[in-house]
């Protein structure tokens, strides 16, 4: 009998501990359920040039927007401008981060979103892909073809899996 009540306190404290624990998690959960919410709606907002904003472990400043008109061999259709955003991205984390000119798309006035344009004009300076180390940081242009004068909008999603982004306000 002593064996059996023995027995009987023993899986109580058991199940009160794995309760116990569960509502802890549960807590944990909730709290980060929290966090990522404010981060949503903190990202919500359109940031302007010169702002730096955090995104994970990626710290992104649009530093420049400048217009080209092209050269002999590469312009801009008709009633385009070749739109050159110059960017930063950090590593303000502590393992490697990717980056690639293709986490950025340029949208206008029409809702219309698009990748990057390839084009010739100050391709040294383009943004080109690779991994940051914490610490790391890398400029370059991220080239679009688009009218200058329309209210465009420049988004950078840091994976193609992620539905979050930084959505900045690229008109001066």
């Amino acid at each position: 009998m002593k064996r059996f009540l023995l027995l009987i306190g023993i899986i109580t404290v058991i199940g009160l501990v794995a309760c116990d624990d569960a509502g802890e998690a549960e807590s944990v959960e909730k709290g980060e359920a929290e966090d990522e919410e404010k981060e949503d709606e903190e990202l919500d907002e359109e940031f302007e040039i010169g702002e730096t904003v955090e995104l994970g472990d990626y710290h992104v400043t649009v530093t420049d927007v400048e217009t080209d008109e092209g050269d002999e061999f590469d312009q801009p259709a008709e009633g385009k401008d070749f739109v050159l955003v110059s960017v930063k991205i950090e590593n303000n984390g502590d393992e490697d981060i990717d980056y690639n000119p293709y986490d950025f798309e340029l949208e206008n006035s029409n809702g219309q979103k698009g990748e990057i344009d390839i084009i010739t004009v100050r391709q040294d300076e383009q943004l080109q892909s690779g991994e940051l180390s914490p610490g790391g940081e890398v400029e370059g242009i991220v080239p679009f073809e688009e009218d200058a004068e329309d209210d465009l909008k420049l988004h950078f999603t840091p994976n193609f899996l992620s539905d979050k982004k930084i959505t900045f306000d690229i008109n001066d």
